[in-house]
């Protein structure tokens, strides 16, 4: 029998922080926003420099705890998962069919996740040049827009990762906890076996396994774990 206890517990600890997370990046974009009013204001003379750079770097300091602590966590539960799948195949007490399809979904999440953090560092980025910026300088309300819209884009993109990472998630855990109680004589965990993980996937496999999942401002937002 595989041994999957720490896998299914970091797995639980990895859906909580990414439905944070999911949380997190919509508040993002919210601060984006609002940073865009300022840099007008900056821009009709409104308001100083000061209160553009200072928002961008508050907004850069919570994307880069989405990345370091967030997504670092849901990319150690992946591994852990994976590690149960390549246990279960050494104790061949789960189908290779079984397995490659968990293996795909697996895998598939995890590279959902690096495209999250990658996504999420050029956001860091593209705000650090607004937030190391000097007040009075000239162009500054310009250079701010540009580092504004390469954000919101990468955040977006960031958005759309988190997005499957967050339904594919639940539907790890469950065929992993399935996959610990599998003997050779057929109880097998509930999953696809769908032989590419595409776009198919995305309207297949986490389908069927949601499917048989059990019923159950201030002008910046905390970047804090939401509960």
């Amino acid at each position: 029998m595989v041994d999957t206890d720490i896998a299914v517990a970091r797995l639980q600890l990895a859906i909580e922080q990414s439905e944070s997370l999911q949380r997190g990046l919509r508040h993002r974009q919210e601060d984006l926003l609002s940073l865009e009013r300022d840099v007008r204001d900056v821009a009709a003379g409104r308001t100083t420099g000061r209160a553009v750079i200072d928002q961008a770097e508050v907004i850069r300091r919570a994307v880069r705890y989405h990345t370091t602590d967030q997504l670092e966590e849901i990319h150690v539960a992946l591994t852990r998962a994976d590690m149960a799948v390549a246990e279960a195949v050494s104790d061949r007490t789960v189908e290779p069919a079984e397995v490659r399809a968990l293996s795909q979904l697996v895998n598939a999440a995890g590279e959902e996740a690096r495209r999250a953090t990658m996504d999420l560092q050029d956001v860091n980025q593209a705000l650090k040049r607004t937030s190391q910026a000097v007040p009075g300088e000239p162009g500054l309300a310009a250079s701010a827009q540009r580092s504004i819209d390469e954000a919101a884009g990468r955040l977006e993109n960031a958005r759309r990762a988190t997005f499957q990472v967050v339904e594919d998630l639940p539907a790890i855990t469950r065929a992993i906890q399935e996959m610990s109680a599998a003997d050779p004589a057929g109880n097998q965990p509930d999953i696809p076996t769908e032989p590419t993980i595409t776009e198919q996937r995305r309207l297949g496999i986490a389908a069927e396994l949601r499917r048989t999942a059990p019923a159950n401002s201030q002008r910046i937002s905390g970047f804090a774990p939401e509960r």
